[in-house]
């Protein structure tokens, strides 16, 4: 079922954040990618959004970061290139994963070809 934002993959994110993360509510922002308002930071329990702060936009799986007034600001290729590799990896896992909810194909789901 889709919440306000009209999207399923919005809710099954959301719905994944509630079970085992944290939900605050951040100052209207826009993604640098997409362009789409953002008022809402999920993460790891305990975990608040916080200048220079990493964030994958749910609506197109853009890299952002929190600037001084948290609101988001474009991470360009040579920015995540920068990034020391394991943090690198956990930014581009959590980014592979909220596109594959977006086009629903998750690891283990059978796609078919028309």
């Amino acid at each position: 079922m889709a919440d306000q934002n009209g999207s399923a993959a919005f809710s099954a994110i959301k719905d994944f954040a509630m079970a085992t993360g944290s939900t605050t509510r951040t100052a209207a922002s826009t993604c640098g990618h997409c362009g789409r308002r953002r008022d809402v930071a999920c993460g790891e329990k305990g975990c608040e959004p916080e200048p220079g702060a990493f964030s994958v936009c749910t609506a197109c799986g853009g890299i952002n970061r929190y600037d001084d007034a948290l609101s988001l600001v474009r991470v360009d290729t040579a920015e995540i290139e920068a990034l020391p590799p394991a943090f690198r990896a956990q930014v581009l896992e959590m980014q592979a994963l909220v596109r594959a909810i977006r086009t629903r194909s998750l690891p283990g789901k059978r796609t078919v070809q028309a």
